[in-house]
């Protein structure tokens, strides 16, 4: 099911607790590990992890509008 949240941080805290603690360890592996100029942030209703567009102007080959 896709989340309505427009940042990781809506999107956690709208989790029941038990699944925030799970899916925030997660992120937190995830953004220590995480290249440089990667960014955490949402995509198609989901936590997502990108070359934003400061990086690569023309964004995602299928959808421009995409980082």
């Amino acid at each position: 099911m896709q989340s309505k949240a427009i940042s990781p941080a809506a999107y956690l805290g709208a989790l029941p607790a038990d699944r925030r603690e799970i899916i925030s360890a997660v992120c937190e592996v995830i953004l220590e590990n995480l290249g440089e100029g990667f960014e955490e942030g949402m995509q198609y209703g989901m936590l997502s992890y990108f070359v934003p567009h400061a990086l690569y102007p023309p964004g995602y080959h299928t959808d421009p509008q995409e980082p």
